[in-house]
């Protein structure tokens, strides 16, 4: 990172400490601030994605868990009619989809 001076019209180079240095853990400091404002995190980074939750049990068989999991916001959905017999010809392929946002 650098610091601008303006009265010198110059850059000088500031300190950068790892999060060791400053005390900031993963698990307790980083992935709390992240889904404490996920929109900020994921802006900052680039990417439009939305927070699923954090700490998931990915199977019951493994015991390690995903610190945080999200997706992408444009996601597919399975088309799925609510009547089945109300079904047209051009839905016959079960493997139709839609996109949905998520806001």
């Amino acid at each position: 990172m650098l610091k601008i001076d303006r009265k010198k019209q110059s850059f000088s180079l500031l300190d950068t400490p790892s999060l060791a240095d400053v005390s900031i853990t993963e698990r307790y400091d980083l992935q709390e601030y992240i889904s404490n404002s996920p929109e900020a995190f994921f802006k900052e980074i680039g990417q439009d994605l939305f927070l699923l939750g954090k700490e998931v049990e990915s199977s019951k068989n493994i015991k390690d868990r995903i610190d945080l999991l999200a997706v992408d916001r444009l996601v597919l959905l399975p088309h799925a009619d609510i009547v089945a017999d109300d079904r047209d010809d051009e839905h016959e392929d079960d493997g139709e989809c839609e996109c949905a946002g998520l806001h």
